[in-house]
């Protein structure tokens, strides 16, 4: 029967000195043996590549392939969609900030010929990884890009996803097919530096005879309820460092093994902080020994277990030398967990021996404490020196030495420790078209969390698309964004009004689209309808949302560019919209609405009909954070077009300005015009600066500057900071 012992204990200068006398280890050679310092980027460079430059997987692969040992395939720009890749010897991959490299969702790229990969069954074998280094020297992976295992989204061709499989599996009492994000197999001399790796179905770095084996600066992010994705797996290795890294999974952090192919000693775990998952883990595959380890200065925050060493007696051996030092723990279900029987119903005669285990400055704010060695013959030997944990959290203890020095009163402040997990890494992918995981744009955003990027393949999408969701992100994944079109044919009078009659609603705060074409062609399948016959191709009725390199065509009223709504013309929140290099095609208001948007470097094409007007802006009230600024923006025509109005005001406050922006001919001499004859251009707030082109006339189209908006003001003064600051 296990006995209880309440402990707090703590570091004092005789107790070292006992130490030292009994012969209580010094860990003198508990970690990587080589000299370490910060990595650097890649010296040299053999290609750098862009998404529109790798227009498949085998391109990328091609790339690799034909890269000199000792240079590095720069990838500088874009979403990169791929096959598995298997990495030749000495070539890097560096992906800058911004760049994401996801894993294809097709079973069959992973496949190892027997049709297994995908499914369940009774091995669990039948993946190849996303990305394989095999007998590999020097290099590695850099840079502050993305690598995405895409685990959250739907396997080709079936109905659930990765981490659904492995789930089943569970349940099922069955091994998933699945694969992992990276495998090095006898690999020598790499480095991993700033990269972030996320969403693998299966482990995220799994290590397999591995020798000098640098991890600094890295972050790894999956849901705590994905199952099996472990972070970093150093197994059969030697001469490992990880350092400064950021970690939050569905299992183990960091899980030190030496299975059948081998031991694992000599590897140092420093300066890292770990989040969700199962905590900093040695086992359950010991059989082979694990010892000279070295884990310092080390958070687990919300981990589920904190310290952990796990075996049983069909994969047991040795672990010993293993030394953690100033390490701080907060909710944790358990702080410290050494157990030997981590299958209880585990038949074997491999016995698992943990020894030479000290804890050094070790903090926890709870959790439970538990120390089961395997029997009094093969005894865990445990040496706590500068421990404290709660009184109340009691050690669990059976066949465990544990040597104990003084006690102490009150515990060290770890609270400067606990960061948070660094959010600034691109989001999950779901990607959409022929052979993808949706054929639909509204089932993808559907089955994506907040925050997901829709990536978006060429193609005709005849589909009403709903962005309800903060933060999302959809992309064309076309050269050109005319090859990924959306479109349809719908308006007011059949949809319940004007704003019901768009083909694409961005309504989430921070929603991004770009690199995409969205069309209504209600008016030219239905020229003669002319009542009711507003016909939107893009509503944008969300706050800090961003445009870019879009081509949106309708007739009237083209773009809402729109806030959340006010309360009798007050208490409105604001909707600051950016818009970029694109172009916006229509007739009659098709720019309208109350956001606070900049258009830059944006084209406004005027469609064929004899007198077009851009703009209808709706500031409410003079204090309203409303109005458009055009800034180097460009306006043409279709030939038939006689006559331009910029604009005309839909409510008694419209501020529209135009900065540095190049005039067709045909644009009116007035400039704006009025609407039905109302006198709204008496409170509007109209103004033009530093125009060229053969349109640019001067003289009653001066701005009355002091009358523009506050906002307006500060964004004519420096478009760019105003921006900045304000998304």
């Amino acid at each position: 029967m296990a006995k209880k012992a309440s402990l707090s204990i703590s570091h004092a200068t005789f107790f070292i000195l006992a130490a030292l006398l009994l012969g209580m280890p010094g860990h003198g050679n508990a970690q990587d043996r080589r000299h370490i310092r910060e990595p650097e980027l890649p010296a040299h460079v053999c290609v750098k590549l862009t998404s529109d430059d790798i227009p498949d997987a085998h391109n990328l692969q091609e790339a690799i392939n034909h890269c000199p040992s000792g240079q590095a395939v720069h990838l500088t720009q874009g979403l990169f969609v791929s096959n598995p890749l298997e990495m030749k010897s000495g070539v890097s991959l560096w992906l800058d900030k911004g760049v994401i490299l996801a894993a294809t969702s097709d079973p069959q790229a992973y496949d190892r010929g027997t049709g297994a990969c995908g499914t369940l069954d009774n091995k669990g074998k039948g993946c190849k990884p996303f990305l394989t280094f095999r007998d590999y020297s020097g290099g590695g992976i850099y840079g502050d890009g993305v690598i995405d295992g895409n685990g959250g989204q739907v396997i080709e061709g079936k109905d659930e996803t990765w981490w659904q499989l492995a789930r089943r599996a569970q349940r099922e009492h069955k091994h998933q097919n699945a694969p992992r994000l990276i495998q090095l197999n006898n690999t020598h001399d790499v480095t991993f530096y700033r990269v972030t790796l996320r969403n693998s179905p299966n482990f995220h770095v799994a290590m397999n005879g591995v020798k000098r084996a640098t991890f600094w600066g890295v972050k790894i992010d999956a849901p705590a309820s994905a199952r099996n994705t472990d972070g970093i797996d150093p197994g059969n290795s030697e001469d490992v460092t990880i350092t400064q890294s950021f970690i939050r999974t569905g299992d183990d952090n960091i899980a030190i093994k030496a299975g059948p192919n081998g031991g694992t000693h000599n590897i140092s775990i420093t300066d890292n902080h770990f989040y969700k998952g199962h905590g900093m883990s040695i086992g359950s595959e010991t059989q082979n020994g694990v010892h000279d380890i070295l884990v310092r200065n080390l958070t687990l925050d919300g981990t589920t277990s904190g310290i952990r060493i796990k075996s049983d007696v069909t994969r047991g051996g040795l672990v010993e030398h293993v030394l953690y030092e100033d390490v701080c723990m907060r909710a944790n279900r358990w702080a410290v967990n050494f157990d030997t029987s981590y299958d209880k119903e585990a038949v074997g005669s491999a016995i698992p021996v943990y020894r030479d285990i000290t804890l050094r400055h070790v903090t926890s704010d709870g959790g439970q404490l538990v120390a089961h060695g395997f029997d009094k013959e093969h005894a865990l030997d445990i040496t706590l020196d500068g421990v404290h944990f709660p009184e109340k959290n009691q050690w669990d203890i059976s066949n465990t030495q544990l040597h104990t020095g003084p006690l102490q009163e009150g515990a060290p402040d770890c609270s400067a420790q606990f960061v948070p997990f660094p959010e600034n890494s691109p989001k999950t992918i779901y990607t959409v078209g022929s052979g993808k995981s949706f054929t639909s744009i509204q089932n993808a955003l559907s089955a994506a969390p907040d925050g997901a990027t829709i990536a978006i393949y060429p193609g005709t999408y005849r589909e009403v698309v709903h962005v309800t969701r903060p933060d999302m992100h959809l992309i064309g994944m076309g050269r050109t964004r005319e090859e990924t079109v959306i479109e349809g044919d719908r308006a007011a009078f059949e949809s319940g009004g004007t704003g019901k009659s768009a083909i694409v609603f961005a309504e989430g705060d921070g929603d991004t689209l770009e690199h995409l074409t969205i069309t209504n062609r209600f008016h030219w399948k239905h020229p003669d309808i002319t009542k009711d016959a507003q016909a939107l191709a893009l509503s944008a009725t969300g706050d800090r949302q961003h445009f870019s390199d879009l081509h949106l065509t309708g007739y009237q009223d083209t773009l809402l560019a729109a806030g959340h709504g006010c309360r009798e013309d007050r208490d409105c929140r604001p909707a600051r919209q950016l818009y970029q290099d694109s172009r916006i095609d229509g007739a009659v208001d098709f720019i309208f609405g109350d956001a606070l948007a900049w258009f830059e470097r944006v084209e406004l094409h005027a469609l064929g009909r004899p007198f077009v007007i851009l703009t209808a802006q709706g500031r409410r009230s003079a204090d309203q954070p409303s109005g458009y600024l055009f800034h180097q923006c460009s306006i043409t025509a279709d030939n038939d077009v006689k006559e331009i109005s910029l604009g005309r005001p839909w409510r008694d406050y419209a501020t529209v300005v135009y900065k540095e922006c190049r005039m067709d001919p045909r644009v009116l001499p007035s400039g704006f015009t009025e609407w039905n004859h109302l006198n709204r251009l008496t409170t509007a707030r109209y103004g033009i600066v530093d125009a060229s082109g053969t349109g640019a006339a001067k003289g009653p189209r001066e701005p009355h500057m002091l009358a523009v908006s506050k906002e307006l003001r500060q964004m004519i003064s420096n478009p760019s900071v105003f921006w900045k600051n304000s998304l």
